[in-house]
């Protein structure tokens, strides 16, 4: 176990320094689900060093700017264990009860919708500090930004097989959702496998689309970041918040119409597909499926007995 815990642990410390920022918070709290053993305990333990490695990494941080980012991580993780922890062991619950039983695609959407709420709650918590990072962010470290990103969306491109053929891009996607499934109800059959692989055929997604969209969120950062280095000496604190609220609303519901009613099929489809799968599983897969959800409900309710008082 502490061999699988370690090498996990590296390999999420790795995925965050691909991450968006919109997914730092899911990262950190939903780490435990795409795992072949439980390190949600271990992962959340050091959450504010990933965090800050993280920021680091993309921002270049001088001393004084790490210093207080690690406050402000280390506070954001005392409130997040204190108030969300308790929500989401409660939510797994709720999803390990109906797990024994076929599922459709509205508990699954359902869930979903729960997730993004909590992440909502949980960005807006930490949007004060962000603000602060932000206003003391220089040209050097924007431009600095830029380059991670530049580097981030190569990186992206090979893992999402872009400039590959469309049959090697579902190839890549069916071999994730395969993946995923199999974290979850352990051994799948030839057939189980082949369902997924025709599911996936008949998705929406589309890597070039979130590419795009991906670009766009950068674009709409750097310069969200510009609009707040040039603000006014006097009132500059209020105005950062604002500048950062609406960008993390375009974040979670993107300003562009094309890309939302995009999303929306493909939300929708995703529900219908992990109900599909689900619902195909045999009775000792669906088993598996509700100890893997009972084990991480324990690990929730574990660290938040933990919290500060």
């Amino acid at each position: 176990m502490k061999t699988c815990a370690s090498d996990a642990l590296r390999r999420r410390t790795r995925s965050a320094h691909r991450l968006p920022a919109r997914h730092l918070c899911c990262w950190l709290l939903l780490a435990l689900i795409s795992a072949g053993c439980s390190t949600l305990p271990l992962v959340y333990e050091r959450g504010s060093t990933l965090a800050l490695w993280w920021l680091d990494d993309y921002l270049d941080l001088d001393d004084a700017q790490r210093a207080s980012a690690r406050a402000a991580l280390d506070d954001w993780f005392r409130w997040h264990r204190a108030t969300e922890l308790g929500i989401y062991a409660d939510a797994l619950a709720a999803l390990r009860r109906d797990a024994g039983h076929d599922l459709d695609a509205a508990r699954i959407c359902a869930a979903h919708d729960e997730i993004r709420a909590r992440f909502r709650a949980g960005l807006a918590h930490a949007l004060p500090a962000f603000a602060t990072l932000a206003r003391s962010l220089d040209a050097r470290q924007r431009a600095h930004l830029a380059a991670r990103y530049a580097e981030s969306n190569a990186e992206w491109r090979r893992e999402k097989r872009l400039d590959d053929t469309p049959a090697a891009q579902r190839a890549h996607l069916t071999d994730e959702a395969t993946d995923r499934a199999r974290s979850l109800y352990g051994r799948l059959s030839r057939t189980d496998r082949a369902a997924i692989a025709r599911r996936i055929g008949r998705s929406p997604y589309d890597a070039n689309v979130r590419f795009a969209e991906r670009a766009a969120r950068q674009h709409d950062t750097l310069e969200a970041l510009a609009r707040i280095a040039a603000l006014p000496a006097t009132g500059h604190a209020a105005a950062a918040q604002h500048i950062l609220v609406n960008l993390a609303a375009g974040y979670l519901d993107s300003p562009r119409a094309g890309y939302r009613r995009y999303h929306a099929d493909l939300v929708a489809y995703n529900c219908a597909l992990i109900a599909d799968v689900h619902n195909d599983m045999d009775a000792t897969q669906r088993a598996k499926a509700v100890r893997r959800l009972g084990d991480w409900e324990d690990d929730f309710r574990r660290l938040a007995a933990h919290a500060a008082p």
